[in-house]
């Protein structure tokens, strides 16, 4: 959708009383429309975030989007950049972890607030990022437990769930870091999410699977 298009979410979210817009995917980048859409969002008051892998974020820019985003939301899955190529992370031609730290540095240069967002998988549940947080210096980290979604990535679950004892330990290693963790109920019951169309995804009877509806005529 256009910018203009998503002027109805926008003005219902407000009413809400909704003051938080994060722009994620996929790849959010990506989307044509992007700075026109998150100037819209930041001139309504909203304060304006984009959870991005970073690799199309140099200082052209950050100087593009200066003003606009108040959070840049960095995406890793492992502090080894061996595990980001095997488990797709890594872009050709591009060492994503490295990336994301240049990219941390120019944010923080341009006066936007850093998070990390770390998606805790089987290849990456005994790793340690604590060095790599470091690195980083982000102003708030978030680790969450990877969702397995039917018709996404539910033939290779291996590849992306773990179990509550993968979790728990991973908890406790990263103990005093700063890091909010989110399981798989804290991702499902507190964030409003919506799809490229418009329209918001609702969980039906805790089945990790989100059931599409238009908001034509919202009922939150």
């Amino acid at each position: 959708m256009k910018p203009e298009e998503w002027q109805p979410v926008l003005d219902y979210l407000k009413e809400q009383g909704i003051t938080k817009i994060n722009f994620a995917g996929g790849e959010p980048t990506v989307y044509p429309h992007l700075k026109e859409l998150a100037t819209k969002v930041k001139s309504m008051g909203f304060t304006v975030s984009i959870v991005s892998n970073g690799s199309r974020m140099d200082e052209t820019w950050m100087k593009e989007f200066q003003g606009i985003m108040d959070w840049i939301g960095l995406s890793i899955d492992s502090p080894c950049e061996e595990d980001e190529v095997l488990i797709g992370r890594h872009c050709k031609g591009l060492n994503h972890l490295e990336n994301v730290k240049k990219v941390a540095e120019l944010a923080h240069a341009y006066g936007m607030k850093v998070k990390l967002n770390i998606t805790v998988v089987k290849k990456s549940c005994e790793k340690d990022f604590r060095d790599f947080i470091r690195q980083i210096k982000p102003e708030r980290i978030k680790a969450f437990r990877a969702l397995t979604l039917k018709g996404a990535n539910d033939d290779i679950p291996d590849v992306w769930s773990i179990t509550d004892e993968e979790f728990t330990t991973f908890k406790k290693l990263h103990e005093g870091c700063g890091i909010i963790f989110e399981d798989t109920d804290d991702i499902i019951n507190t964030y409003l999410m919506f799809d490229p169309m418009g329209r918001w995804m609702i969980d039906d009877n805790n089945i990790i699977l989100k059931k599409l509806i238009a908001l034509e005529k919202p009922t939150l």
